[in-house]
């Protein structure tokens, strides 16, 4: 690797050195899981009825815990206390939730059988 690769140039190096650089990059990272956490307490019937939609039950538990793990992670990453359980916790909950997305789009009946059971009637407009 080439010398000059090796270290921070002497102005990125100044700009990592200011005491908000470090704060703001933390807020830019966790403030979709902080609002997506604040959203779901705020209606928390709704976030039941997300958590069970992907086949999660009983959907008030797991609801609860995306709550604490969203909200919980964040204020860790934020008061840069215990950082790498708070971000390790969001990863976990991350990969969970792709996982779960993936298994829902590759099933086409799911979200037709969660549209029935909504009032709508998806399958006769499928014919």
């Amino acid at each position: 690797m080439p010398a000059w690769l090796k270290q921070d140039p002497v102005w990125v190096n100044a700009i990592l050195h200011w005491q908000w650089v470090l704060f703001s990059a933390r807020v830019a990272l966790t403030s979709a899981y902080l609002l997506g956490g604040l959203t779901k307490l705020l209606n928390f019937s709704a976030a039941i009825a997300e958590q069970e939609r992907f086949g999660f039950r009983p959907g008030w538990l797991w609801a609860a815990l995306t709550i604490l793990i969203e909200i919980g992670g964040s204020v860790l990453i934020l008061s840069g206390c215990a950082v790498w359980l708070g971000a390790g916790a969001l990863g976990c909950l991350t990969a969970v939730a792709m996982q779960r997305r993936r298994e829902w789009e590759s099933n086409l009946h799911l979200p037709i059988m969660v549209l029935q059971s909504l009032g709508d009637q998806p399958s006769a407009k499928l014919r």
